[in-house]
């Protein structure tokens, strides 16, 4: 963690004109993301037209 603080120091002091800030809430997600399976972030991520689309073909594929 020391490491990636510094870089990230390191960074916004480099470039102060694009900080990157990072939040908890942010990390929270995205720590929730890696607990899902390569299917799920897929059909989560996809429009919301094609969701349940996606949902019902890879549990067709799982089955």
């Amino acid at each position: 963690m020391k490491r990636v603080r510094e870089r990230l120091a390191d960074w916004n002091r480099d470039n102060p004109e694009q900080p990157i800030v990072v939040k908890m809430p942010d990390v929270w997600k995205k720590v929730r993301e890696m607990g899902k399976d390569r299917t799920q972030r897929i059909a989560d991520t996809a429009p919301k037209a094609l969701r349940a689309q996606m949902r019902e073909e890879a549990a067709a594929l799982r089955s």
